[in-house]
């Protein structure tokens, strides 16, 4: 119950946070890989290792999407903090990341169940993200903007 409380917290915010990220976004569309993305990302959460999830989505690689960008939307959602754009490269720094390999270290000795919850709400507000994507017009995979727009 507890985490469907959070998840209801979070959707506003990954709303807001998914708006605000023009990488994502753009003109109230939003490209329908992302959701396969994120929910990519929940299972390897939730089947394997936080560390290891948030490390391989962090970079590009051969993804159709930049999934880095939505380490980035979590990230805003679990600590309230915008990530900085970085001028040189207009990318986001990996800050959840960095954020989770910090916590890993904290908590690696005795403080395990600490870990577990903290992975539980990176997982919440991964939910609540792949639920608030449903709140904006998807663009399939080789369809252009300008094609949406004659549908609307």
């Amino acid at each position: 119950m507890e985490n469907k409380r959070k998840i209801d917290e979070y959707i506003p915010k990954a709303i807001n946070s998914l708006s605000n990220n023009r990488k994502i976004v753009k003109d109230g569309k939003i490209a329908s890989g992302f959701a396969g993305q994120i929910a990519t990302f929940s299972v390897a959460v939730s089947m394997g290792s936080l560390l290891s999830a948030v490390a391989f989505f962090s970079e590009q690689k051969q993804a159709s999407v930049e999934r880095q960008e939505l380490m980035n939307v979590i990230y805003e959602i679990i600590t309230g903090e915008v990530s900085e754009i970085n001028k040189e490269t207009d990318n986001k720094d990996p800050k959840l990341l960095s954020y989770v390999k910090k916590k890993y270290e904290e908590t690696k000795e005795d403080k395990i169940l600490e870990y577990r919850r903290f992975q539980e709400d990176i997982l919440n507000a991964a939910i609540a993200v792949k639920l608030a994507i449903n709140f904006f017009h998807k663009i399939e995979k080789g369809e252009k903007e300008d094609k949406m727009d004659e549908w609307w």
